[in-house]
């Protein structure tokens, strides 16, 4: 099994987070954890290789932006915008997006898949 990095986002901006991301990706690390995220936003934005990044928690808006490559795993909603004009990679929500979800992507996948049903819609799609 390839390279582990666990990254606590408790209280870190949304910069100093996406160093610690991308230094552990130039690194080698296959698979990085993200705990704690609340509302960072740019989480993942320009991001290339074949890591793996869960983030457990919230991320802000524009996750994965100009993104090609990674895939990244949420276990919780996400706010507005992900996959914004992301150019490769995969990115699936366990729980709610935000609007705009892959808004302008040019490559790439973004699964939403919702934890509950809700009487307007099911709320599930892939684009």
């Amino acid at each position: 099994m390839g390279r582990r990095v666990v990254i606590d986002a408790g209280g870190l901006h949304y910069t100093p987070l996406n160093r610690k991301i991308r230094q552990a990706v130039a690194g080698g690390a296959e698979e990085i954890v993200l705990e704690n995220v609340l509302g960072q936003r740019f989480i993942a934005n320009g991001l290339r290789g074949d890591a793996t990044i869960r983030i457990h928690g919230v991320p802000g808006g524009d996750l994965c932006m100009f993104m090609s490559g990674p895939t990244v795993i949420v276990y919780g909603n996400a706010e507005h915008a992900p996959g914004n004009t992301m150019d490769g990679g995969t990115v699936v929500i366990h729980g709610s997006a935000g609007d705009a979800v892959a808004h302008g992507v040019r490559g790439g996948r973004v699964f939403v898949i919702p934890r509950r049903r809700c009487r307007q819609s099911a709320h599930r799609g892939a684009w």
